[in-house]
């Protein structure tokens, strides 16, 4: 079979009689014997069996558990085509879902390709009177141990090991997750479990002879859903890590949202700058607040939405401690307060969007259209949702620039920076 395309998680397409094929580890020009794995009525999965041509593009991916594990999808690329696919990614999916036919930028490559990632949440399973941790296969919830995981930061898998040694003869079945996030080489560890009932007293001793400067929660969470709760118990040391940054000082905590890749954050965060000037501008999903402290150097005045009390909180204090008097944290869903303050905003100002993966709420977007902000800057991990929202907003907006930054590098993920004007 002749591999035609790359598919939304970067697996070769190829077509039979009019049916699409996704075929996993293929590359476009490949040509690929095939073994269907799942056959559908309008489409069907395939693993490749043999290569009778392979494309220049192809490198021998650096983690052994590629093939199995769902972490990563994009191994088997050269890096540079890693950031070719994603630009295309980016600029097909405007086109077939928008149909915005755009020149999207070059994908913003990353320092760090391997060991980059700041924050890694790996899965417990208790499975034959032990403890097993790794990785959950892709599309599944059956578990891969693993010794390192090849994006985590170096520090992660020091903590990964010494983790998978002690807990290998826990005998409490109620522990679910490890979530691990480190900054500046302190690291923040969260024990995601079913209940309070668990001793962690000797896995503490176990991490301070390692002489890791570390913090340990624990998270009460039964939602099998989602990976963590708003429920955190301070088990040891401080719930948070300080961080200097950008002329800023603040503080992260397990609950906070962050960047994954620092260098990309970085240049992310100086795109956004260089878009702002003397102006009001509204941060909407405000996070932490960090952005919207760095914003505020440069701006009149900045108003940040964040939906997460935590989160305004430790907005709230970044800002006083940081002598920033030009800033308002709003506590709430952006879909109901975004309408209630855009039309109280006087002058021409410039919004900036950083939503989940599910993108803007309708809500938001009508808000938008009516109150019809200068300028907007929309951060998006998902391209997809982007495309949706972007069809809207182009009623009102022209396209200035679209910019793909490679936030997740040996992934299919891609975080896109796009910068809207008002129609005059």
């Amino acid at each position: 079979m002749k591999i035609i395309d790359l598919g939304l998680n970067g697996e070769g397409i190829t077509k039979e009689e009019g049916k699409v094929i996704f075929v996993k580890n293929a590359l476009v020009g490949e040509d690929v014997e095939i073994k269907i794995t799942k056959d559908g009525k309008n489409f069907a999965k395939a693993e490749a069996l043999k290569f009778n041509k392979t494309s220049k593009n192809r490198t021998e991916p650096y983690c052994p558990y590629f093939l199995k594990c769902g972490g990563c999808q994009l191994q088997h690329m050269t890096y540079d085509s890693q950031l070719d696919y994603k630009k295309n990614l980016v600029k097909n999916t405007l086109k077939k879902i928008a149909n915005i036919d755009f020149d999207v930028s070059e994908t913003v490559a990353s320092d760090e390709i391997f060991f980059y990632r700041n924050k890694s949440s790996f899965p417990i399973v208790f499975k034959n009177n032990r403890v097993y941790i790794g990785m959950f296969e892709e599309v599944s919830h059956e578990l891969i141990e693993i010794t390192e995981c090849k994006i985590a930061s170096k520090i992660i898998n020091k903590v990964l090991s010494i983790s998978k040694t002690y807990f290998k003869n826990f005998k409490n079945s109620k522990i679910r997750y490890l979530v691990l996030r480190d900054l500046n080489d302190k690291i923040l560890i969260t024990i995601v479990s079913k209940s309070k009932d668990i001793d962690l007293s000797e896995y503490i001793k176990t991490m301070q002879a390692e002489n890791i400067d570390f913090s340990l929660n624990l998270n009460i969470n039964q939602d099998k859903k989602q990976i963590l709760s708003n429920e955190y118990i301070n088990i040891y040391g401080k719930n948070y890590i300080e961080m200097e940054e950008f002329g800023l000082k603040y503080k992260i905590n397990s609950a906070s949202f962050m960047q994954i890749n620092n260098s990309i954050k970085e240049k992310l965060y100086l795109k956004v700058l260089s878009k702002i000037k003397n102006e009001t501008v509204v941060d909407a999903y405000s996070g932490a607040g960090v952005l919207s402290a760095m914003i505020a150097k440069k701006a009149k005045f900045v108003y940040g939405i964040e939906i997460s009390k935590p989160a305004v909180d430790i907005a709230n204090n970044l800002s006083q401690e940081n002598n920033i008097f030009n800033i308002a944290f709003i506590c709430g869903n952006c879909k109901m307060e975004i309408p209630k303050l855009l039309p109280n905003i006087e002058e021409n100002f410039t919004l900036i969007l950083d939503p989940p993966r599910s993108g803007c709420d309708k809500d938001v977007i009508h808000a938008i259209l009516l109150a019809k902000p200068e300028k907007v800057l929309y951060i998006s991990c998902n391209p997809t949702t982007l495309s949706r929202d972007l069809k809207i907003l182009c009623e009102k907006y022209n396209i200035d620039e679209i910019t793909p930054f490679d936030m997740f590098p040996q992934t299919a993920n891609v975080e896109v920076f796009t910068y809207l004007k008002i129609k005059k």
